[in-house]
């Protein structure tokens, strides 16, 4: 038994010096494929390390002057420095009083921005058009010759509304991308319905339209079973009001909001982007997110580590 237990201790002994001494080899030279495979299972981070290396190696290395002057260079030293960028904990012992530096100058800018935002989802509440209208599914039906109708139960809001225009579609719950999407890119899903309905509409009243691009779908189901599949969304294009004409198109706030707005509803990591782009249009055009302002420090620490594989990285951007 101890002679098993001191075979295993040497097995994996070699194994880690057989690693090290892969590590150890100049970047000029590929590893065999064994000794790649049995790194990267250590350390996954080693697969980006060494595509780097690769790609550099066949790109730029390609005589022998090139080799010779970055002969010196180790897997190893390019690895710990991936491991130096790729480590935000270790970069937080070098960054501590960098960060409040940036948080004295900039962090105020939060609070504003949350500001700008409040007051134009207020104004897309406070104009709305859904503030002249209400629209609700009433009913589908197959009829006898087996064409589909959607009902739908239109009732003003506000008086002298003269005709309406809706855009409207069934989408199946499991394409949670399109539901996400359809409220600002609805002109580009090929089953949005357009209804439209030029009358008064002085009351209350269910009005019914064959549905021809969502027939198969809603053929011969009751609304319960419809809905129990389908998410129903619609959004007012259009509308008139004593002889005024007005659209979404009319209801529109800067771009930059915008897509801050949908960044924060879908709780989409772009939103720290848009945040710093609304504060560089409305607040400060020198801001500088806090990501882009420690970079500069954290390649001078780097620097100041190993400058040649630095400079190492830099041969890919300099091809």
């Amino acid at each position: 038994m101890k002679l098993i237990s001191k075979l295993l201790l040497l097995i994996v002994f070699t194994s880690i010096l057989s690693c090290n001494n892969q590590l150890d080899k100049s970047v000029i030279e590929p590893m065999e494929i064994e000794n790649l495979k049995t790194i990267i299972e250590k350390d996954t981070l080693f697969e980006y390390t060494y595509k780097a290396v690769q790609k550099i190696r066949e790109d730029v290395l390609t005589d022998d002057v090139q080799k010779a002057k970055w002969s010196d260079i180790t897997y190893e030293r390019v690895h710990n420095m991936f491991k130096f960028y790729s480590d935000s904990l270790t970069q937080s012992k070098y960054t501590k009083e960098i960060r409040k530096k940036w948080q004295n100058k900039y962090d105020g800018y939060d609070k504003k921005v949350d500001s700008i935002a409040n007051y134009w989802q207020k104004y897309l509440v406070d104009n709305s058009l859904n503030n002249y209208v209400n629209i609700e599914l009433f009913d589908v039906q197959t009829t006898e010759d087996g064409s589909v109708k959607v009902g739908f139960k239109i009732s003003p809001l506000k008086n002298g509304l003269e005709d309406l225009m809706f855009e409207y579609i069934f989408i199946d719950k499991k394409e949670t991308e399109e539901i996400s999407k359809w409220d600002r890119l609805s002109i580009l899903n090929d089953n949005t319905n357009k209804f439209y309905l030029f009358e008064e509409i002085p009351e209350s009243k269910i009005h019914w339209e064959t549905n021809i691009k969502n027939e198969e779908g809603l053929k011969n189901k009751i609304l319960e079973e419809i809905l129990d599949k389908y998410v129903f969304k619609f959004k007012i294009s259009s509308l008139k009001q004593n002889g005024k004409r007005v659209s979404d198109y009319d209801i529109k706030i800067p771009n930059k909001v915008e897509y801050y707005l949908e960044a924060l509803n879908e709780k989409s990591v772009l939103q720290e982007y848009y945040k710093a782009d609304i504060i560089k249009e409305f607040l400060n055009n020198d801001y500088i997110r806090y990501e882009e302002y420690i970079r500069p420090f954290i390649d001078s620490i780097a620097k100041s580590k190993d400058p040649k594989v630095l400079e190492f990285f830099e041969l890919k951007k300099d091809e």
